[in-house]
Order: C-alpha cells, then structure tokens, then sequence
C-alpha cells in the first residue's frame, strides 16, 4: 500500500513536471517556424496564438496562454491601446478542450473588422433591410426638406465611425460604438449627400455556437440620433427615431447578424480541432468548450 501511494503520487508529478519542460522548451519554437504568419479567421484577419507565458501542467489539465490578438493580414504589426485583462478561471462544463476568449482578444477582432472595412453596409446591403426602394417623397412626410427634391430614389450608407468596444459579461455582449447613417438622392443620375446622421449606439447580444463556428447575435439596439450635415433643413429626430425604431427592430437587426456577424470558424489550434463547441458566459470573458479531433501536424 505504501508503494502504491507512493507511485500515486510520484508519476503524475513525473509526468507533469516532463510536460511542463516540454512545453516550455518546444511550444515557442513550433510557433516560430510552423505558424508564425498566425492562424486565419477570414482571408483578411488573423489570430496569433504564440504562447502568452509558461504553461500550467496539473494532474487533471493542462493550461496554455495563447496571445490571442487579432490583425489585419496587411498590418500585422499594429498595436492597440486598450490593455488586457485578467481572465477568470474556467468552469467545470464538459469538454475535452476549453478556450477562453476574453475583452482583449474581442477588441481587437472587432479593430481588425473595423480596418478592413467589415463593419458598414453598403447601399446595396441596406436596401435588401428595407425591402422596397424609399424615395425623397417617402421620407418628405417625416422630414419636409425633402420635398424639394420632388421624387427621387434615395440611397443609403451605414458604417462605424471608429472601433468599437465590446464589454462582456455573465449575461451578454454590449457592443459600443457611434454608426453614420448617410442619405443620398439620385438627381438626375448625380448622387447629392442630402443628410448625415450619426448614431451614438450600442448593440446588445449573446454568443453561441454551433459545430466548429462561434457567432454572434444582436438582440437589441439602443442609440442616440445627432445630425452632423444637413441640406434639407432642420430634422425632427423624435420623429424620425421613431420611424428608424420599426426598421432596426423589423429588419436592421437580421441584416447585421446575417452580414456583419455570420460567425468565425475556429480554425485548429497546434494540430487539434474543436468540435460540437459549446459557450459558457463569463464575467468580462467567454469560454469556448468543446471535442477535440486530429493530431498533431508534421
């Protein structure tokens, strides 16, 4: 019995301190030459996942701290200026591989989408939200300086004036941000900025996942309207608002998850794939658990 115990305690002490050494010696190296260009979410953003700090090794799991920054593929060397912050620990949901995602890593995804022009919707993208083209005589009843232009089609654009910042909590994700709406009129085959608005929002949401793509889903959307360039004069936004309000809660909402937030595939991580992923809601973190299939790569 006292051999037995013996060895109960030393093999697992054994083990973890030859995983520990290691890791510590190989991890950094097989990033460097294996996946130093870092791991691609789309064709136009990437992930490093280098070693961020020394592993931990216990008898029941095994830690790694990955960077975990998203980029630009054009610009793989930008810095940001939020720092990052402590993650909670894990929970004891099952999985054969758990992943925490954190503010940090949220941030700087939503800044690589922002540089790459993701976060808009272009003319197109928000007359397919509408689902009738609107006209200058449409929008007159609401806001009479239109009616100058008689009846004309009308475009619209919808972008985010800077990144936006993500908060995450046990209950949702609150994306903030200040969108720009920009209406134009066609006038006789030349595009005239009639009115531009920006829009003090933020966009509430929960993630999910399915199989081996995580996503995200607004629920709701608040927001404060101002208007920044006018040439139709003076603007009931209490009006107005309540008008956009039908089309964000009927439409908008759809359109940005099915565009803007059609979910990431997570790509493999040091040879292994997760599978049937799963998301606990975390205090300023998500943790992504799931199966694990392949093996390590040559």
């Amino acid at each position: 019995m006292m051999i037995a115990s013996d060895l109960k305690q030393a093999i697992p002490s054994t083990v973890c301190n030859g995983v520990d050494a290691f890791l510590n010696g190989n991890i950094n190296s097989f990033i460097a030459t294996s996946i130093a260009a870092g791991l691609p979410l789309t064709t136009t953003i990437r992930v490093d996942i280098s070693a961020y700090g020394p592993p931990s090794v216990t008898p029941g799991s095994l830690q790694i701290g990955l960077n975990g920054k998203c980029y630009p593929v054009n610009n793989p060397g930008v810095s940001y200026s939020f720092p990052r912050t402590p993650l909670p620990s894990f929970t004891n949901s099952n999985g054969m591989l758990k992943m925490m995602a954190g503010e940090y890593a949220t941030n700087t995804l939503l800044h690589s989408m922002h540089a790459n022009g993701l976060l808009a919707l272009s003319p197109r993208q928000v007359l397919t939200t509408l689902g009738t083209p609107v006209t200058t005589a449409t929008l007159s009843w609401v806001i009479p300086g239109f009616f100058a232009y008689g009846t004309k089609p009308m475009l619209f654009m919808l972008s985010v004036l800077n990144p936006p910042n993500a908060t995450i909590t046990e209950s949702d994700v609150a994306i903030a941000g200040i969108l720009e709406l920009t209406m134009l009129v066609n006038n006789t085959g030349t595009l005239e900025e009639a009115l531009v608005m920006d829009a003090d929002s933020i966009l509430h949401g929960t993630a999910s996942a399915s199989g081996t793509t995580v996503q995200a889903q607004i629920t709701s959307v608040e927001y404060t309207l101002s208007i920044k360039r006018s040439a139709v004069g003076t603007v009931n936004l209490p009006g107005f608002k309540a008008l956009l309000d039908i089309v964000v809660q009927s439409q908008l909402i759809s359109t940005l998850n099915n565009v803007i937030f059609p979910g990431f595939e997570i790509p493999p991580i040091y040879g292994l794939r997760y599978t049937n992923l799963g998301i606990s809601m975390l205090q300023g973190a998500m943790e992504i658990s799931g199966n694990v299939e392949g093996a390590f790569e040559n």
